[in-house]
């Protein structure tokens, strides 16, 4: 009785999704409209960029300078390879120049938290070897014991006439 009626419901809900039609116009709406958010996003996220970008450009500036010349190195190495692709990358730079600038201020942060980190550990290292000596404890090694294992003898192949896999390479 139960697989009857579960078979009934079934048949049901397949007789509805076959009458079910998707209207095209509203997919396309919907992904219109997905577009207009998308560049309204990116329109407002670089306007804030743009104002930030003096203020982030000076700071980088102050706090690692090798950033600005890392970079230049990378561009150039680009046009060294393939000017065309060189003279793309130089556009893109000039045209996202905000979100590059961004992209410099975080790598000089991100260098300067790792020199910060390499000195505090060197510091730390420096006051432990002075202050303190490491506790060990002498091994004094006795003679070694030889153990001595019994003779094997020869292993013999044992071949096994049952085996069909053999007749494959005769």
């Amino acid at each position: 009785m139960v697989d009857k009626y579960m078979y009934q419901s079934n048949l049901n809900m397949l007789n509805q999704r076959k009458n079910y039609r998707a209207n095209p116009l509203m997919g396309v709406l919907t992904l219109v409209i997905s577009i207009v958010i998308i560049y309204f996003l990116v329109k407002g996220l670089f306007y804030l960029a743009s104002w930030a970008m003096p203020i982030l450009a000076i700071a980088t500036l102050i706090i690692n300078h090798n950033v600005y010349l890392d970079f230049g190195k990378f561009i150039s190495n680009i046009f060294k390879e393939n000017w065309v692709l060189g003279i793309g990358a130089v556009l893109l730079t000039l045209a996202l120049l905000p979100f590059v600038v961004f992209y410099l201020f975080g790598k000089a942060m991100m260098l300067r938290k790792i020199d910060n980190s390499k000195a505090e550990s060197i510091w730390n290292k420096k006051e432990e070897k002075d202050d303190e000596y490491l506790e060990f404890e002498e091994i004094v090694d006795e003679e070694p014991t030889i153990i001595e294992l019994p003779d094997v003898g020869e292993v013999k192949n044992k071949k096994r006439d049952d085996n069909s896999y053999d007749e494959f390479f005769k």
